[in-house]
């Protein structure tokens, strides 16, 4: 299921690259998914991406020029300002040295550029109670391959202080609510989810909902 974070991902990029045409962006730690870039097709914007995972996979996606087999934390082939817009996809809470893969997401990023991503919220009530179960259980779970959390950056708050130290001139932050996205498989707990997740908006809990949407303009 696509989360609204992801929506909110993909409507941001689009608002950005459609006053960009022939514009070039980084899909940072892709794992080999184009439903991003797919998405941005579908919705009229003109660009070539390249992918940069540790862990690289092919897709013969026809809008993918290259294919960096690099971690976030250390872009050494990715060349310096060559990016209109740079972003990850729940990629972040993977990342064990984020002060260095932000600098690095500074570095590749064009003047001008922006970085949008997307992350879960450490603190909210759904993610204190993931992190005690162990990674293969996540993943028995979801029915999808997980990798290892460490949460970093500590708190959505200090992402922005994170993107300002690397050189950013401003960041901007979403939240948005979760659960849902986690439930919706199951009857009983797809309501649940759904209900908590209308009431956080409803009386703006921006504290407790748990992905955010952060943008970072250079």
């Amino acid at each position: 299921m696509q989360t609204y974070a992801e929506k909110e991902l993909i409507a941001t990029l689009v608002t950005e690259l459609r006053g960009r045409p022939s514009s070039v962006i980084l899909n940072i730690g892709s794992s080999g998914s184009v439903s991003i870039e797919t998405a941005l097709e579908t919705a009229g914007c003109d660009f070539m991406a390249d992918h940069l995972d540790i862990d690289p996979r092919e897709t013969g996606y026809a809008r993918i020029r290259h294919t960096f087999a690099q971690s976030a934390e250390a872009m050494t082939d990715v060349p310096s300002e060559a990016y209109d817009a740079c972003f990850s996809n729940f990629v972040w809470e993977h990342i064990k040295d984020v002060r260095s893969a932000m600098r690095e997401a500074f570095r590749v990023t064009k003047p001008s550029g922006v970085f949008a991503f997307t992350v879960p919220n450490p603190w909210a009530p759904e993610f204190l109670v993931a992190r005690t179960i162990p990674v293969v259980l996540r993943g028995r779970i979801k029915k999808a391959e997980v990798w290892p959390t460490f949460y970093a950056y500590e708190s959505v708050a200090k992402l922005r202080d994170l993107c300002a130290n690397s050189g950013f001139k401003s960041t901007q932050i979403r939240m948005l609510p979760a659960v849902y996205a986690y439930t919706y498989r199951f009857p009983v707990l797809s309501l649940v989810g759904n209900s908590y997740d209308a009431l956080l908006r409803i009386l703006s809990l921006n504290a407790l909902m748990g992905h955010a949407l952060v943008l970072c303009r250079k």
